[in-house]
């Protein structure tokens, strides 16, 4: 699934090139250990893969995602999409690598998509969130 994701990453920072949208990617070894070892080969890789995109992107250090050492951004994340679960008062796990989350230069939690979904189907979700209101 990882060639095809950072594929359609790639293409999604290349589609909005110029516009205000940034790609954030979070690293996490959460997921059955699938990270490279160390910071910076995960670095390396991820700006592999997206740099000919000539799109915005950023790549964090490795983080948690889920569980007791959840860092503060996936905590806000969570809470505030479709994750969150406001009959149990907390948020189930992020499920994979490559789980998606789109925020509005508000500061606002969009849309959440799991890792089987392609990012160039938040396409039109992105398209409304730079031209439309939801700021």
């Amino acid at each position: 699934m990882a060639p095809e994701q950072f594929a359609d990453l790639a293409e999604l920072c290349k589609r909005f090139k110029g516009q205000p949208f940034t790609l954030v990617c979070a690293p996490s070894a959460q997921f059955l250990g699938q990270e490279l070892p160390n910071g910076e080969q995960i670095h390396s890789l991820v700006l592999g893969k997206l740099a000919e995109s000539g799109g915005s992107f950023i790549v964090l250090e490795r983080l948690n995602v889920n569980g007791s050492t959840t860092h503060p951004l996936f905590h806000f994340l969570k809470r505030f999409s479709s994750l969150y679960r406001p009959k149990r008062g907390r948020s189930v796990p992020i499920p994979w690598n490559f789980s998606k989350f789109l925020v509005n230069k508000a500061g606002r939690v969009v849309e959440f998509r799991g890792p089987t979904v392609s990012a160039l189907d938040l396409e039109a979700q992105v398209k409304n969130a730079i031209d439309e209101s939801y700021f």
